[in-house]
């Protein structure tokens, strides 16, 4: 109700007409370059979110000494962060295109600097001071969030309208599958080796997945056939 009606005529001007065409099958949408980058880069990067969903609080008690109440007075500062990053990584990418990016530009411009934070995890889980590890937690949640909002914007930029609800749902299963594989892993990794490997494989996931999504859009930026 309180859209104006400039605004409104903006957002309308930027949506495609709809065409009328064969239906796409989500197998053959699933075959295309940019959905099955999307659903390995969801795949590669939810981890992240499901490690210290479920893990952290273990890891507070069993590596920092936490108690419970600890857990419950601490514990939630980095699921805070999260929250927070979130709306900032919008805001960042808005920003960007106020100054001049495209969207894709900005939201790949945002996904990059929270991908390059990501090696932080290395050091959260190595350093001695437990203050220093939480505040890294809570920064590679807010990172995530940030990441996770760019990439689901670009979803919407870098296929056809038609698509975009199949693209972003199957990207979700791929980050779903990447979770449920990540838990049955970390908890071999922990009882054997101990939260450090875990830690620093987290520090590298974004960065390949950032990488391989460059990849597949210059290809893309090639040449029409590598369009999906």
């Amino acid at each position: 109700p309180k859209l104006s009606e400039t605004e409104r005529a903006y957002i309308l001007s930027g949506r495609e007409a709809a065409q009328p065409g064969e239906p796409v099958s989500w197998w053959q949408t699933l075959r295309s370059p940019t959905c099955y980058s999307l659903l390995i880069a969801r795949l590669l990067t939810d981890p992240l979110p499901y490690f210290f969903t479920f893990w952290l609080p273990e890891y507070l008690k069993s590596s920092r000494g936490f108690t419970l109440a600890m857990i419950g007075a601490l514990g939630w500062i980095p699921f805070l962060a999260a929250d927070v990053g979130g709306p900032g990584g919008g805001a960042l990418s808005d920003w960007l295109v106020r100054r001049g990016l495209t969207p894709l530009q900005a939201r790949r411009r945002a996904m990059l600097l929270a991908a390059c934070v990501m090696p932080l995890s290395a050091i959260a889980v190595r350093t001695d001071s437990t203050g220093v590890s939480l505040a890294l937690i809570a920064l590679l949640l807010a990172a995530h969030s940030c990441w996770i909002t760019n990439l689901l914007a670009a979803s919407s930029e870098m296929v056809p309208r038609s698509r975009v609800a199949t693209v972003v749902g199957l990207a979700g299963m791929g980050g779903s599958i990447g979770g449920v594989i990540s838990n049955l892993l970390t908890g071999r990794v922990i009882a054997s080796y101990g939260y450090v490997p875990v830690f620093t494989s987290l520090a590298f996931f974004h960065l390949t997945a950032f990488g391989f999504l460059a990849f597949i859009l210059q290809r893309q930026q090639a040449g029409p056939a590598g369009r999906s």
